[in-house]
């Protein structure tokens, strides 16, 4: 029978497709970080060292990791490469615990300045000592935007998060009086699209202006009937004769106010219920406590009685004794000669039982008096009872008013939701161009008097280079290719300066989210007036806005392992296919790796590729189904979607078979590890299965040799705690398919195993405080021979 070999089990054509980009993973985050600083990555040895030393000294890696300090700095392992990605995400996963000081170079300040880099904040080198200049680049983020953290170490905090943050400069960021504006004169993208963006002309305004009216009519009266429901009547007459001129979109807003102050007023309401309801479950807990005494004395005077009852009967035995004791003493004073000394003996066991007679009174006394007090404890008892079960069902009577009430509120709010919603519908289906949906969202004053006369009335050339040029402006538009970027949907050059790419990353994601229109986003300019040709115009509010409301939609963000979960399920399970993806998806990941590959050729320039996981996993869960439909289809269109998507899966894949592999290479294999020096000299070290090793080496090996030949065999033997509790898991799986007659696929072993690795590091996570007290000591024996 032929011997079962680790290729066998997994196909080294998989693996070797599967490692395909690995190293650019390991090399742009080294890159935006400062480590590396050559295009040819000479130094790539030494940048990873220096990485390991830095999170090393901050501890950053749980305990059940190794000191991978003492491994060949030739690539990462895939807890450090998980490390690295989280440092450089921009999802809000790894948060700052203290500033540095003026001057300090480490992995913080490095962190500090590629954060405020990618924002366009900081234009020095990353691996620059913090300085004034950094902290100079948080006070400009702070004349924009209000309200913004006052401490330095939230702030920054806030700018590695990027949905916080988009959502905190669309309530502060002044973007009701802000519009983006920028210069592209010849645009080199989709003749569709252009056409899109095109600015209408005046009379095309107009009759889109009388169109809306009748529709915004109807709109109006059932807003109006919404506000007389939410409030009284008298307050719905003030609200239409102070706000009639203004737009149906405050409106909306008002509405939603009320509807606010409606639900603040009730839950007022129940949180009163629920102090009432607080207050009878602590009276209810003292009478249960009372209760407990009471029958704690019943049990006590209980118990009393029938001890005393029990030495009643001793005293009834012992008189009986003295009984039977005189009997014979009158029997043996009947005999000649009279037998003194017996005589004596038996007085003397009366005398001894003598006391009895006087404690057995004493006894009936104390049990009549404990038997007279039963009844009153008893009744106390039973009184403390019935307050009880009075109070227990006041208590039963406030919960099911606050039940009831609650259920009356969910009704009514719901009833109101799903007004307001249909309301919301009807405006934003409604056919606006690019200018009534920029008056809709924009201050009316700023609109009027500024973007109206300065840019549609006046053609201001002037004023539209004012605003390109303005600072804010810049920043808003990086923002946008942060966003973009961090995304998935963009893959270009993080300069605020909108080009091809953005135009095509802005049509994807109008494609993916609801109620986001590109023709509401951007506007090009008529080019017959020579003050506007060339210039574009951003609607920053509304895009903001949008993103803002599908941010604060998500209830919570799914994990890798539920989004490989998931993925198998849709993709698997359907139709049992031998593979995980297709040639879409192998073409996919092709395309994914060259635009990784050709993004880190300049650094801090192009990043090409995103590596956070939570933000796309997130989103990409929501459109599981139809992306994996794309696929099985064949569809040769890669949209981004699909390639952020088999980015994950691939990845995690890759990273779990990696340590499956050593597992199963440690089971199967030499389990030999061999340290080189000089010229056919080497330490090398044969592991059994109980984790003991026996070395060889030269009679007389450097010191040095040996103590890295050490430090190595700790480290993989650290390691191999890990990855053969992973191992042991994933062939007992694969027992359980054998067991029940299951094909074991590649397909299905390969996404069982990215699974498995992804929820055994949560739980090591969660376990490694009772994991830490209970870790074994690894012998290692040493025979040097020649």
């Amino acid at each position: 029978m032929a011997q079962v070999t680790v290729a066998d089990i997994i196909p080294d054509a998989e693996v070797k497709k599967l490692q395909a980009g690995r190293e650019q993973e390991i090399v742009q985050p080294l890159l935006d970080l400062g480590y590396l600083s050559q295009n040819d990555f000479s130094d790539l040895a030494v940048a990873i060292r220096q990485f390991r030393l830095d999170y090393f000294s901050l501890e950053l890696l749980p305990d059940f990791t190794p000191n991978f300090l003492f491994l060949p700095p030739t690539e990462l392992e895939s807890e450090e490469l998980n490390l690295l990605h989280t440092l450089t995400a921009l999802d809000g996963d790894f948060a700052l615990e203290s500033l540095p000081a003026i001057g300090e170079v480490n992995l913080c300040t490095r962190l500090i300045h590629y954060r405020l880099a990618t924002l366009g904040l900081y234009s020095a080198a990353v691996e620059a000592p913090y300085s004034i200049a950094s902290q100079t680049a948080m006070q400009k983020i702070r004349s924009w935007i209000s309200a913004l953290p006052t401490s330095s170490l939230d702030l920054l905090n806030l700018l590695g998060n990027i949905p916080h943050l988009i959502v905190h400069i669309d309530q502060h960021g002044g973007l009701e009086r802000r519009i983006v504006a920028f210069r592209y004169d010849n645009p080199r993208v989709d003749q569709a699209l252009t056409d899109e963006v095109a600015e209408a002309d005046d009379e095309a305004e107009e009759e889109d202006a009388t169109a809306l009216a009748s529709q915004e009519k109807e709109i109006d009266q059932n807003l109006n009937q919404l506000v007389e429901e939410i409030d009284s009547k008298e307050t719905a007459e003030i609200y239409r004769l102070e706000h009639r001129n203004r737009k149906r979109r405050s409106k909306l807003i008002a509405v939603n106010d009320l509807m606010h102050k409606v639900h603040e007023e009730q839950n007022q309401r129940m949180a009163a219920a629920g102090v009432e309801g607080k207050m009878v479950t602590e009276s209810l807990n003292n009478l249960r406590e009372q209760e407990k005494l009471a029958q704690q004395k019943i049990l006590i005077a209980e118990n009393t009685i029938k001890q005393k009852k029990d030495f009643l009967k001793t005293c009834d035995q012992q008189i009986r004794e003295i009984g039977k004791q005189q009997k014979k003493i009158r029997r043996l004073q009947g005999r000649q000669p009279v037998p003194r000394e017996k005589i004596k003996a038996l007085l003397n066991i009366i005398n001894a039982l003598r006391p009895s007679i006087g404690r057995r009174d004493t006894l009936l006394t104390e049990i009549s008096q404990l038997q007279a007090q039963l009844p009153s404890l008893k009744e106390s008892k039973k009184q403390i009872s019935r307050q009880i079960k009075k109070q227990q069902k006041k208590f039963e009577g406030i919960i099911e008013r606050m039940d009831t009430e609650q259920a009356r509120l969910q009704s009514h709010f719901q009833k109101l939701k799903n007004q307001l919603e249909r309301l919301e519908g009807k405006i934003d289906k409604l056919r606006f161009s690019f200018r009534a949906r920029l008056r809709r969202v924009l201050d009316k004053d700023y609109y009027d008097n500024i973007v109206k006369v300065q840019i549609y009335r006046r053609r201001n050339r002037q004023f539209l280079e004012a605003i390109s040029a303005d600072e804010y402006n810049q920043f808003l538009i990086r923002l946008l290719q942060v966003f973009q970027w961090t995304n998935g949907y963009y893959y270009g050059k993080l300069d605020s300066d909108i080009g091809n790419r953005t135009f095509q990353s802005i049509d994807d994601l109008t494609n993916f989210t609801p109620r986001l229109r590109l023709k509401y986003i951007l506007a090009r300019l008529s080019n017959m007036h020579d003050g506007t040709k060339g210039f574009w115009i951003l609607n920053i509010k509304y895009f903001i806005g949008k993103i803002s409301e599908e941010i604060k939609s998500r209830k919570s963000d799914r994990t890798c392992g539920e989004l490989l979960e998931e993925y198998e399920k849709n993709f698997l399970e359907e139709d049992g296919e031998n593979r995980f993806g297709n040639e879409i998806t192998d073409k996919a990941y092709a395309e994914f790796t060259k635009e990784s590959q050709q993004g880190i050729r300049r650094r801090g320039i192009i990043r090409r590729i995103y590596y956070g996981i939570r933000g796309l996993a997130s989103s990409l869960f929501k459109l599981i189904k139809g992306l994996v439909r794309l696929i099985k289809k064949g569809i040769k269109f890669l949209i981004y979607l699909v390639k952020n998507l088999i980015k994950i899966v691939y990845k995690e894949i890759r990273e779990g078979i990696r340590k499956f592999r050593r597992g199963l290479h440690f089971l199967f294999g030499k389990r030999q590890f061999v340290t080189n020096f000089g010229e056919d000299q080497f330490v090398a070290s044969k592991f059994d299965f109980d984790f003991d090793a026996v070395s060889f080496a030269p009679p007389t090996p450097p010191t040095s040799i040996v103590k890295t030949h050490c430090k190595t065999l700790l480290t993989y033997s650290n390691a191999l705690d890990f990855t053969m509790v992973l191992t042991g898991r994933i062939l007992k799986w694969t027992w359980r398919l054998i067991e029940l007659q299951s094909p074991i696929t590649w397909a299905k072993l390969a996404l069982r195993v990215a699974i498995y690795f992804k929820n055994l590091i949560i739980e090591w996570l969660l376990g490694r405080g009772k994991r830490r007290a209970k870790r074994p000591v690894i012998r290692i024996l040493y025979k040097l021979v020649t």
